[in-house]
């Protein structure tokens, strides 16, 4: 499975740009999908395909994160990501909080290197919250179309206040109608709390984060 840790926007913001990405996608004529529903989230770091066996390793190796506190970010204006072929996502950039997210998933990165040594190195991508992607085929046309029809709604100068609180190891699946999320752990930040959410009962893992 692929792996990869994020921290899933308040329900109220997922509710917010959930309701508001709904009308753009109804407005762009099949070019813009939806990402899967209540997942909208920050992804701090990428960990590519893992076995069942490393999920508890990879908690276990996190458990000192646990003991770092949460913190305010905020959520500003929403945009079009294109890459070479033509537009690629929808996004909602970051306006506070980036400098302190990137430091949060170097030091995760770099206490998984030792166990995980293809993350050595790993460059990290600019915290955003995916909102929608386009459909395969996609053309710049269509991604112009999409940032007028932004301009003209409830994202265009939205600022969206939140709290990085929890770190989420999530399982990615990927299929013809977009990637199906689960998470399989969870790391509360200020609490030294870590849990394994394997089939989706709560498990208490055993972590020495103190002790670090």
């Amino acid at each position: 499975m692929r792996l990869f840790l994020a921290s899933r926007l308040s329900a109220p913001n997922r509710h917010f740009f959930s309701k508001a990405i709904a009308r753009l996608i109804e407005a762009s004529q099949g070019a813009v999908r939806p990402v899967p529903r209540d997942s909208e989230h920050l992804t701090h770091l990428f960990l590519g395909a893992k076995s069942q066996r490393s999920v508890e390793k990879i908690l276990t190796i996190l458990a000192p994160t646990s003991k770092h506190p949460g913190f305010p970010i905020c959520l500003g204006r929403t945009r079009v990501l294109y890459g070479r072929a033509g537009p690629r996502l929808v996004y909602a950039e970051l306006v506070e909080g980036a400098s302190r997210l990137s430091a949060l998933a170097e030091t995760m990165r770099q206490r998984l290197e030792g166990e995980f040594p293809e993350l050595a190195g790993l460059r990290l991508k600019m915290p955003h919250v995916t909102l929608a992607r386009f459909r395969r085929g996609a053309t710049r046309r269509d991604g112009r179309v999409a940032e007028t029809l932004l301009e003209d709604s409830s994202l265009a100068e939205a600022r969206r206040h939140d709290k990085v609180e929890k770190i989420e190891l999530i399982s990615s699946v990927l299929t013809d109608a977009g990637p199906i999320y689960e998470t399989v752990g969870e790391i509360v930040l200020g609490t030294g709390v870590v849990r394994g959410l394997a089939g989706g009962m709560r498990r208490a893992l055993e972590n020495d984060a103190a002790g670090h």
